[in-house]
């Protein structure tokens, strides 16, 4: 990653200071996690990461949460990045040359309107409801054409166990969500196992 295709805020020169919840993804809870990603097969997304980049003309993107970098494997000639707050899954995508840097979504180290896309897949829903907001704008403002959400939909915020553990995931209605915050959504759908993704609703939305 050059000087050039990376225009990092200045605010993203030093460690973020972590929210609790995110101190917690930052050690084991996304230790953990990071392990268990290890076991999926991450190919059989290929077709949709394929089918977005091409259909919306994606340049640039940067995926908020990546862990190690696994659904950038299928834009890397797109110049595709990632950030993270857990260092063994920054470690984990460097072994893999997937461009994974550190990064909270409360404080994204990129300058305004700077990627093509930006999205995220299982990321939203672990932020807790006080610091939703705060994570949607700082996607939103990163991003200088669209914003995906791959997450657990519903259509009121409600909570729901996590490895059987509370106060870790939350459904949101998360297309109303984006679109209270400016977007216009141009595209919907859902994933399911079979193509990779833990029956998650998608949603495409376009800075206005």
């Amino acid at each position: 990653m050059t000087e050039h295709e990376m225009e990092t805020s200045d605010k993203g020169t030093l460690r973020p200071q972590l929210s609790p919840t995110e101190e917690r993804w930052a050690g084991s809870l996304g230790n953990e996690s990071t392990i268990r990603n290890r076991l999926q097969d991450y190919k059989v997304r290929e077709p949709f990461w394929r089918m977005m980049i091409a259909k919306y003309g994606i340049n640039n993107c940067l995926e908020v949460g990546a862990n190690e970098g696994f659904n950038l494997e299928y834009c890397m000639e797109n110049f595709a990045y990632g950030i993270d707050i857990n260092l063994s899954a920054i470690y984990g995508a460097q072994e893999r040359h997937n461009q994974v840097i550190y990064g909270s979504a409360l404080d994204i180290p990129f300058k305004d309107n700077f990627f093509d896309l930006v999205f995220t897949a299982g990321l939203l829903i672990h932020i807790p409801p006080k610091d939703i907001k705060k994570a949607m704008e700082e996607i939103i403002r990163v991003s200088n054409k669209y914003v995906l959400a791959i997450e657990y939909d519903a259509r009121v915020e409600r909570e729901r166990p996590f490895l059987g553990e509370m106060g870790i995931t939350w459904e949101r209605p998360y297309n109303n969500l984006y679109t209270e915050l400016g977007l216009r959504i141009v595209e919907a759908g859902f994933l399911t196992q079979a193509e990779g993704f833990n029956d998650l609703h998608w949603g495409m939305f376009k800075k206005c």
